[in-house]
């Protein structure tokens, strides 16, 4: 039990740090790529209540933010290798790790019949 905890911290660690660098990088991409994703949430927060004219520019907003965002990702120059490696390394705590794997094996008291 210890040791998957080693290794789900270790591979926290190890995620962390690839992020990081990755940012580090290329900051001023991550951070067009960020601004665009909060001007697209308050785009779209602006088209669900409003009416007519209000709604078709809010639609445009959000149609030019994620246009930002793409443009913002193209020049991260992100590897696809490093996505793959980040994803696999946040996924290790959710590796099976034999027969009671699950997490949730044994921790419910047996249902009792009278």
């Amino acid at each position: 039990m210890a040791a998957g905890a080693v290794a789900a911290l270790v591979a926290l660690v190890a995620a962390a740090a690839l992020v990081l660098v990755g940012i580090a990088v290329h900051l001023a991409a991550v951070v067009v790529a960020f601004i665009s994703l909060l001007i697209c949430a308050t785009g779209g927060w602006y088209e669900v209540p409003r009416r007519a004219v209000a709604r078709v520019i809010a639609v445009a907003v959000v149609v030019a933010s994620v246009a930002a965002f793409g443009t913002g990702l193209f020049f991260a120059d992100i590897s696809v290798w490093r996505v793959i490696f980040i994803m696999v390394l946040g996924g290790v705590p959710y590796w099976p790790r034999g027969p009671r794997s699950s997490g949730l094996a044994g921790t419910c008291a047996p249902i009792q019949r009278t």
